[in-house]
């Protein structure tokens, strides 16, 4: 497995949110290793449960497009587990749960399949489960839709205030400012 040291010493690994479509049997995260200069799967689970370290968000470029992702580190006491993830659904659900707490300390988030069979994560701070900070109403107000100009039929839905506000409702939990996050010199292992 690949680990890379962090400021504290601690070794830190990888973990990720598999991609999540509503086809995926088993929806799960998965702790990466490094095998030469790529990285694979090594183990996948749908629990995991530690402390909280530090939140960090980023933007990172994908065919020409800028996107935020945000990286959850969680930590033992002789390791650090970096979740890295994509503003999704699963990834909005986390965020917004975590924008509900006032302090943050050991974080269990289980990923599974919903009575719809979508894929859906339950987030726990402290043995309790985190509720939204945004309900679904304050979710839409903050959505605008794209419309096609011609049919006025939605198209896409811009989610920028949305995740511009979950952001902001997180900032009490970030230890590094938007700049130095976005000149980190560490691997964006996980959305290469």
């Amino acid at each position: 497995m690949w680990l890379k040291t962090s400021g504290t010493g601690a070794k830190v690994t990888y973990v990720r949110v598999d991609w999540l479509k509503k086809d995926v049997n088993d929806p799960h995260l998965t702790i990466l290793k490094k095998e030469w200069d790529t990285y694979v799967n090594d183990w996948k689970f749908s629990e995991i449960e530690w402390l909280f370290h530090k939140l960090e968000f980023r933007t990172i470029w994908e065919w020409k497009e800028a996107r935020r992702v945000f990286s959850l580190s969680l930590m033992d006491e002789w390791e650090i587990y970096e979740v890295q993830c994509w503003f999704n659904s699963i990834g909005k659900n986390i965020i917004n749960s975590l924008a509900s707490q006032s302090a943050l300390g050991k974080i269990s988030l289980s990923i599974y399949k919903n009575n719809k069979w979508f894929p859906s994560v339950t987030v726990r701070n402290n043995d309790v489960r985190a509720e939204w900070a945004l309900s679904i109403d304050d979710q839409r107000s903050l959505t605008t839709a794209i419309k096609n100009p011609k049919t006025w039929e939605t198209i896409s839905n811009d989610y920028s205030d949305f995740e511009k506000k979950l952001e902001d409702l997180c900032k009490k939990f970030s230890t590094r400012n938007e700049q130095d996050a976005n000149n980190s010199v560490e691997d964006d292992v996980l959305f290469e």
